[in-house]
């Protein structure tokens, strides 16, 4: 979601910036910008993997009852999504 967020506020800037002409700090928002986003870039690209590994390590050391482990209906009439790859159907 703030992904979305943040997309909308970059597309609004730049939006706003190609609307107007010659605005005093035009390169200063400019670069804030074009910095924001490339460090975005690069934080959630690196993010992910280190992400998920601390996710699964936490759910590991749940109780096999928790339910984090249950499956998961997906919709009424279709198979339960199962929560790890050694469950067997």
């Amino acid at each position: 979601m703030a992904a979305l967020r943040f997309a909308a506020c970059v597309a609004v800037v730049g939006c706003y910036l190609e609307q107007r002409a010659n605005l005093p700090g035009e390169s200063t928002i400019r670069l804030a910008v074009m910095v924001t986003v490339m460090l975005s870039i690069v934080a959630h690209g690196l993010s992910p993997v280190p992400g998920i590994d601390l996710y699964a390590r936490r759910i590991a050391s749940l109780d096999p009852g928790a339910p984090e482990h249950q499956a998961i209906p997906v919709e009424p009439d279709r198979e339960l999504v199962r929560t790890s790859a050694t469950d067997e159907g």
